[in-house]
Order: C-alpha cells, then structure tokens, then sequence
C-alpha cells in the first residue's frame, strides 16, 4: 500500500517515462505491491494521461493485466513535467 501521495505520484511518473520512452512498462518494479502497480496503472488510463492502455481484472486480486500499445497524450506529458521528486 503506498505510504504517501508523493510515493504514488513518483510511481505514476515512471510508469508515464517509460511509456515515453518507449520502454517496458508492463513489468512491476520489484519494490512494489502487485495491488498498488494496477491501482497506478489504473489511474493512468482513467486520468488519460495515456491513449490505448487497458487496465483490467478484479481490485485485490492476482488476477489483474494490462494491455495496449500507449501513447502519450499532453496531461500525461504535463503530469510528467509538473512532478518534482
């Protein structure tokens, strides 16, 4: 469970980096909770900071994936910009 909003933004920021980037951004980091990497995953694609990312699968559950091809949108860039940590 993320401790701080400062944590969970910091999280969010490098998942967007990586999609901008063009690298993996499926993979959750080790230092991470299954559960907290979908619920910023999830929060990504509800805020639209991307376009063509599927988060999907039951809250609490193992059983949660995400999908797509995503591509930046500007919220995504200005949340990236606006993050200072």
């Amino acid at each position: 469970m993320f401790k701080s909003t400062a944590e969970f933004d910091k999280t969010v920021r490098d998942i967007l980096v990586n999609v901008r980037d063009g690298e993996t951004w499926k993979e959750k980091p080790s230092h991470l909770e299954e559960d907290d990497f979908y619920d910023a995953l999830q929060y990504i694609a509800e805020n639209k900071y991307v376009i063509n990312m599927s988060v999907s699968g039951i809250l609490n559950s193992s059983r949660r994936s995400a999908g797509g091809n995503p591509r930046m949108t500007r919220p995504g860039l200005e949340f990236i910009e606006a993050y200072i940590g």
